[in-house]
């Protein structure tokens, strides 16, 4: 990129999470309850452990189960007469 524009602190913005939801918000109550360790023990075989990054066959084969289990539960809680 060539030009002498010295305005590169409007291209970016730094945003924290926590400026994102009042103080006062539920969720902040609950994460504190959450083990997020064992979270990530749990979703760890979903990930690549170079990158950080999904693994697409196996997360899509994770939400397709998912979703599976889902509409069958809702098939025979809702649907029953």
């Amino acid at each position: 990129m060539m030009g002498g524009n010295d305005n590169q602190g409007v291209v970016f913005h730094t945003v924290k999470i926590e400026d994102l939801s009042p103080a006062n918000h539920p969720l902040r109550r609950i994460r504190k309850m959450v083990n997020t360790g064992r979270i990530r023990e749990l979703c760890a075989p979903l990930y690549c452990a170079n990158n950080g990054r999904r693994r697409g066959w196996l997360f899509q084969q994770t939400v397709n189960m998912c979703v599976r289990v889902a509409r069958a539960n809702s098939a025979t809680r809702h649907w029953k007469r």
